[in-house]
């Protein structure tokens, strides 16, 4: 039971990724040489160009090539795109980040599997294009927590306006969850903060860190994703128990072994895996239904990082490293 409750409850690790992420790309522009309230626009832009763009590129063109090539009665079609028209508004969301809105405004409109998934993109996109101006702006670690702390109270406020008026439409509920990057945002600055302070209190740090998995765990497994007034917090409390975790854990010299190392290579190739892995599902998927299903989840995820990890190793990175130096964003 908890075995599928886990796998049903898969789509909140997009939560999951939305905190983790606010928390790198603030520690990333926190950490160069003009510091997080003076970031170069122009870098940040390109770097982010850098990574994102050539596989994202990619894998739109893959699945325009689908749609072009295949038969509307191949399975593959089918599984891309089982609807029956896709006009050119469709076809414009995607490459211009807009694809969670254009969803939202088209909740009819049946969309496969591994097309659906750019909604997360557009939301993450969508933030960090205004998060290094709005950094330049505020100018201090103060101003920026009570910003943060705004944006993510007005988020859970529109998602209690959704549930309110009766707005079951998914799609305009993903399209509030900026509040998950925010709070990365604010578990960087919490970090900093209390960097000395925990470091030398490993026992608080622990606490908070089981505290964060227990939030995590309750939630995670005992409630399904709903619109409903408690679907309106999930985001939030399955980002404040991460939150909790990852400030507590980051103390602990427990995650620094050495031994635990290899776990942190799906986390490296995540980003392709993210992408690639309901292509990778459906051309396993006659050998994976003759599988145990642990075997054949093992399985699953062992090939989808292998084909991340070589995307990321010989397409992504030569390309990223490529678009930083013809633009001068390098460092």
């Amino acid at each position: 039971m908890l075995w599928g409750r886990f796998c049903s409850n898969g789509g909140y690790g997009v939560y999951f990724f939305f905190v983790v992420s606010g928390f790198l790309i603030t520690n990333i522009i926190a950490n160069r040489p003009a510091g997080l309230f003076k970031p170069s626009v122009s870098i940040f832009y390109v770097q982010r160009i850098g990574r994102i763009w050539p596989l994202f590129y990619v894998w739109l063109l893959m699945g325009a090539l689908i749609f072009l090539v295949s038969s509307k009665d191949n399975p593959i079609h089918l599984y891309y795109f089982p609807g029956e028209t896709y006009g050119l508004w469709f076809w414009l969301s995607g490459p211009a980040f807009v694809f969670n809105w254009f969803l939202a405004f088209h909740p009819a409109l049946a969309v496969g599997f591994p097309v659906v998934i750019a909604w997360s993109l557009s939301v993450e996109e969508q933030f960090y294009f205004f998060y290094p101006l709005l950094l330049k702006k505020l100018r201090s670690a103060r101003k920026l927590i009570w910003f943060l702390t705004a944006f993510i109270l007005s988020a859970l406020g529109c998602r209690l306006a959704l549930v309110f008026y009766g707005v079951s439409n998914g799609y305009f509920w993903v399209s509030t969850e900026f509040d998950l990057i925010a709070m990365g945002g604010l578990l960087y600055l919490a970090f900093k903060k209390s960097d000395k302070f925990l470091s030398r209190n490993s026992k608080l740090s622990l606490i908070l860190c089981l505290a964060g998995l227990a939030i995590l765990l309750v939630f995670y497994l005992g409630f399904q994703g709903k619109t409903n007034y408690l679907g309106a917090f999930m985001p939030d409390l399955l980002g404040l128990g991460l939150f909790a975790f990852l400030l507590g854990g980051l103390h602990l010299d427990f995650f620094e072994a050495k031994s635990l190392k290899i776990l942190s290579l799906p986390g490296k190739y995540c980003y392709g895996g993210y992408l690639l892995h309901p292509t990778v599902l459906f051309f396993i998927k006659p050998y994976f239904t003759r599988m145990n299903f642990p075997a054949g989840f093992i399985f699953f995820v062992a090939l989808t990082t292998l084909i991340s990890a070589i995307s990321f190793h010989l397409f992504e990175m030569p390309v990223n490293r490529l678009i930083r130096k013809t633009f001068g964003a390098s460092r």
